[in-house]
């Protein structure tokens, strides 16, 4: 579930990208106001409060997780291995 709504997350253009000069590939980071647009989106789209909390905890706990890393293709595999383990 964690990895669908990541990727919702993703796919709905939420997450906004920051870029660094001194870098040359811009990256994707998870912000508290990404967040915020995160929980209206889901509002807009009438899911319900429990819903929108589940998926808001989920999301919580991701950023956690990435502390502050760029959101990747292999930083999402390693969090569900973290969850996995986890049982």
């Amino acid at each position: 579930m964690m990895m669908y709504l990541l990727m919702k997350v993703l796919k709905v253009g939420i997450i906004r990208l920051n870029k660094k000069q001194e870098e040359s590939a811009m990256e994707k980071r998870i912000s508290e106001k990404l967040l915020s647009d995160y929980r209206e989106y889901l509002i807009r789209e009438e899911k319900s409060p429990a819903t929108v909390e589940k998926y808001l905890r989920d999301a919580g706990a991701f950023v956690v997780y990435a502390n502050g890393k760029a959101v990747s293709k292999e930083l999402l595999i390693a969090y569900k291995q973290h969850l996995v383990e986890q049982g």
